[in-house]
């Protein structure tokens, strides 16, 4: 080995962590498009609406209308469904907090085992001042023996 492990441990780390940025999304462009993939359904989906009905309108099968008002009810809903997808993510950047919280707080505790070990310490302790009551001349805490 030679001292060799340090070099060795400081070069794998330094390859991990090559490899794990590798991969990785910068964390600003994915917040960019979480923010704009709700702006941007809503014209997809009335984009994709006109591009199929209006062969319909123009034929007449479809009155302007109905058309506008369907183009009106599903900017309505991709408005709606924004909210909702704003609000998900939101949650989504709460979720792993409040797991960690859940699994923290229904965790076994030690407490019944604290205690156990909490009287047999008192007992211990009565008996020594016991032994060391009758003695004169100091503090009796003092001559409990640790």
């Amino acid at each position: 080995e030679y001292m060799q492990r340090p070099q060795m441990n400081e070069i794998f780390a330094q390859k991990l962590a090559r490899a794990s940025n590798n991969g990785r999304i910068p964390k600003k462009q994915i917040e960019i498009n979480n923010k704009y993939f709700p702006k941007w359904l809503g014209p997809l989906f009335v984009g994709i609406y006109i591009a199929t009905t209006a062969d319909m309108v123009v034929e007449g099968s479809i009155s302007i209308g109905t058309f506008m008002a369907t183009v009106s009810v599903l900017r309505s809903v991709a408005g709606d469904f924004g909210d909702v997808y704003k609000v998900m993510m939101q949650f989504n950047v709460l979720h792993a907090p409040i797991i960690n919280l859940v699994d923290l707080f229904n965790r076994a505790t030690d407490v019944r085992e604290g205690k156990a070990a909490n009287r047999a310490r008192r007992a211990l302790t009565k008996e020594e001042h016991a032994k060391v009551d009758g003695v004169k001349g100091g503090i009796t805490e003092d001559l409990i023996p640790i």
